[in-house]
């Protein structure tokens, strides 16, 4: 029977399993032994939870948490060696072109890069499609799943804040 002032459900009194807030401490350090990340960790463990919450088809939530947490950290960690490549590559890329650089090839750099993180994600991915990997508008329009109007626009509007911002840095 229940002490005074406490009520327990019928679902909860039948259920064998633990409830799943009580596996968060479990299944951080499950995110953390596979990522080798304590705050990815609990991001990890608070992703699972938040997935079980949407879901009502699971029959063994401690099993499938551990199962999410698990192919979570996994993704995270192709993800993290994807960037971690790119960064090594561009590393690389930009030692070997450093020696053949003046200073002021690498001050306009510098001055683009910077006025390209002031753009948009909107304008910036166009800029970034068409003139880094020369992609054409239509070609862009399809990677992004946009009309070639909006890709000309954005095209346009970039184009011209990145020379207000470049015009003004110099």
């Amino acid at each position: 029977m229940d002490a005074p002032g406490e009520t327990r459900s019928r679902d909860a009194a039948r259920s064998p399993a633990p409830p799943a807030e009580s596996l968060r401490q479990s299944l951080v350090r499950l995110g953390a032994a596979v990522t080798g990340d304590l705050e990815t960790g609990h991001d990890l463990a608070q992703e699972a939870l938040l997935a079980l919450s949407q879901r009502d088809d699971v029959r063994d939530a401690p099993a499938w948490l551990r199962r999410v947490v698990v192919n979570r950290g996994r993704s995270w960690l192709r993800r993290r060696a994807r960037h971690q490549a790119y960064l090594n590559h561009w590393e690389r890329w930009r030692r070997g072109r450093a020696d053949q650089l003046t200073e002021t090839d690498l001050a306009d750099q510098l001055a683009v890069r910077e006025a390209l993180g002031r753009l948009s994600p909107e304008h910036r991915a166009v800029l970034v499609l068409r003139f880094y990997d020369d992609l054409s508008v239509p070609q862009i329009a399809a990677t992004l799943k946009v009309a070639e109007g909006t890709v000309k626009s954005r095209l346009h509007r970039g184009l011209a804040r990145m020379k207000e911002a470049v015009d003004v840095e110099d």
